[in-house]
């Protein structure tokens, strides 16, 4: 009766392995190789503290299905950011569409109802009216933004 058991619980323990050694193998893509990139963002040559910059794959450009994982940064005071990628830092091989949001902080006053004034030109918010473009590549990447009118 012993040696019965004993053997149902290897057996058990067999199958619970096994089940866990597919269920890994179907969790979908390996998340793809990042490359480290930043740069400093600027308008009318002054830096844009807290400038949010977010990277979306050029879908015209690149065959593969776009991720819903973003490449995106937000600027120091000094304007410059770093990419990261989910939990890790950089962006994925690929040329991007670039959009850039700085918005003024609330103040004690403000009605955070209201969406606070544009730091920068509004078409930039946006990937399609933006004209900015990047492409990042096997290695360290600089992309800096300089904006205007």
């Amino acid at each position: 009766m012993r040696c019965f058991v004993l053997r149902e619980r290897v057996w058990g323990l067999g199958v619970c392995a096994l089940i866990c050694a597919l269920c890994q193998s179907c969790g979908g893509e390996a998340p793809p190789e990042l490359f480290p990139v930043s740069g400093r963002v600027t308008y009318q040559g002054k830096p844009v503290p807290g400038a949010k910059v977010m990277f979306f794959l050029d879908a015209k450009e690149n065959l593969k299905q776009p991720s819903p994982e973003r490449p995106y940064g937000e600027a120091d005071d000094d304007g410059n950011y770093e990419l990261t990628w989910g939990e890790g830092e950089g962006a994925p091989e690929g040329k991007y569409k670039v959009s850039i949001m700085a918005l003024k902080p609330y103040g004690p006053e403000d009605d955070t109802e209201l969406k606070p004034p544009s730091l920068i030109p509004e078409k930039y918010q946006s990937p399609a009216s933006s004209g900015l473009t990047a492409v990042v590549k096997d290695g360290d990447n600089v992309v800096n933004f300089e904006l205007v009118d």
